[in-house]
């Protein structure tokens, strides 16, 4: 409870803690004591700094692509996916990029999720109900990293083809395209 309590407020250093339990009822009335009682009033917007912001998306280039992969057998869509991400994203930084964010949306004809990676200490995040195993995955790759334009595009590109061997697929690219995008960032406010 300690550590909650440290991690609570190092984020909102007037956040209360309020210990209970649904099973038991233990301070339920006193949560809502508090819901009802109190007043709460709105916190300030967050302060973002738009040249910082500007700065930053100037030394990103994009990837964004879509495929459909097709298997004689049924894989499970989040270990292709999975290894994919992992795989594009040590690629990039093996070239001394660095993955800003790293995402893929996933179907079959049952359900759709998406991954994400920022940080591959951090791992891949998945998002929805996975799909059950399939032969068919459509998927739609989204990265923003440090690396040029043409490095991002082999980068994501030889994973696929690595991964494809390994999960015996084939894959038929729909559209992919690397660019540098332009920002028009402006301070809303100024």
């Amino acid at each position: 409870m300690i550590e909650i309590k440290n991690l609570l407020s190092n984020i909102n250093q007037e956040a209360e803690l309020i210990p209970l339990s649904v099973k038991t009822g233990y301070n339920v009335d006193e949560l809502m004591k508090i819901l009802i009682e109190r007043e709460h009033g709105i916190r300030s917007p967050i302060f973002i700094d738009y040249d910082i912001k500007r700065t930053a998306g100037t030394e990103l280039n994009w990837f964004n692509s879509s495929y459909k992969i097709i298997s004689e057998e049924t894989i499970r869509p989040e270990e292709f996916v999975r290894d994919l991400i992992i795989g594009a994203a040590k690629k990039i930084e093996n070239r001394g990029g660095q993955v800003i964010h790293l995402k893929i949306n996933f179907a079959t004809a049952d359900r759709s999720a998406k991954a994400s990676l920022t940080n591959l200490e951090q791992g891949v995040d998945f998002t929805n109900t996975l799909p059950p195993p399939s032969k068919s995955i459509d998927i739609v790759i989204n990265a923003r990293a440090k690396l040029d334009s043409d490095g991002i595009t082999e980068c994501i590109l030889e994973t696929l083809k690595i991964i494809a061997l390994k999960y015996k697929v084939k894959y038929s690219e729909r559209f992919a395209k690397s660019s540098k995008p332009t920002l028009s960032l402006k301070n809303p406010t100024a």
